[in-house]
């Protein structure tokens, strides 16, 4: 199935790296993401303190999707 088919269809799948958000955060996220899909056809995706980095597959998938943006204070290294 095509990644925009999966993010409209708020296919909660996408979300294959661990992420600390809840099957009902997730199908938020996916809400979220599907309003900013019909306002405009380009966007630019910025998120602030993304843990383990979960929560950026959507974004990163999303062909509208032209910049995503990941601010988070992190170590040199980390085991994720």
């Amino acid at each position: 199935m095509p990644q925009d088919v999966r993010i409209q269809a708020r296919d909660i799948s996408i979300f294959s790296i661990l992420t600390a958000l809840s099957s009902a955060d997730r199908r938020s996220f996916l809400d979220f993401q599907n309003a900013v899909r019909e306002f405009d056809s380009q966007y630019t995706y910025l998120e602030v303190g993304s843990h383990l980095g979960g929560s950026l597959i959507a974004p990163l998938i999303d062909s509208r999707c032209r910049t995503a943006i990941s601010i988070d204070n992190r170590t040199s290294s980390s085991p994720d």
